[in-house]
């Protein structure tokens, strides 16, 4: 009873917003003296007690003005720097060609030597809050297709096995396969 004055008072919410409380994060679709009723994205209803959303933080998603969006990228070390540099450069074209998007904040950076790959790590801005994912999709394939066309490979996970041959003491020679293999003729 009084987490729903307290939030009928303090007002951190209106119904339509769309809030995280108690790790749940959903469109507000009713606050009653009681309870609050959430819309998760699922399309599910969460009926949270005011109680527990009056002790809780409550985060305003509304309150966002964009939808930040980090994008690592891993890059085969088959390329040259050059090839590096023309990667960036083409997510940059990218973002900065989509309208709707947080121009002045786009970050490109070579953030790493990993075990399977180059990472180029990007941030940028969905300005579209309601279309936030299509955006994305768009931008995602968008880099896709240009990395084709440019011959710029994205690695995959991959490991090299190398196969050693033995030499036995009556001459012949027998191969291991794999760490623990069995020694074959």
């Amino acid at each position: 009873m009084f987490g729903g004055l307290s939030i009928f008072t303090s007002k951190p919410f209106v119904i339509g917003d769309t809030i995280t409380v108690k790790g749940i994060v959903g469109d507000v679709e009713s606050v009653g003296i009681r309870y609050t009723r959430l819309r998760d994205p699922d399309g599910r209803v969460i009926t949270v007690p005011n109680g527990q959303v009056a002790q809780d933080i409550i985060t305003s998603v509304s309150s966002e003005r964009a939808k930040r969006i980090q994008l690592t990228l891993g890059i085969t070390y088959n390329p040259p720097a050059r090839k590096l540099d023309e990667a960036m450069r083409i997510v940059r074209e990218i973002v900065m060609s989509r309208p709707k998007t947080g121009h002045e904040e786009f970050t490109s950076v070579f953030k790493n030597y990993n075990t399977s790959s180059i990472g180029l790590w990007f941030v940028y801005f969905v300005l579209e809050r309601k279309n936030f994912w299509p955006v994305v999709s768009e931008i995602n394939l968008r880099i896709k297709k240009r990395f084709e066309k440019e011959g710029i490979e994205f690695a995959f996970p991959a490991q090299t096995l190398y196969i050693e041959k033995l030499p036995q003491p009556n001459g012949e020679k027998k191969q291991r396969r794999g760490i623990g293999a069995q020694l074959v003729r």
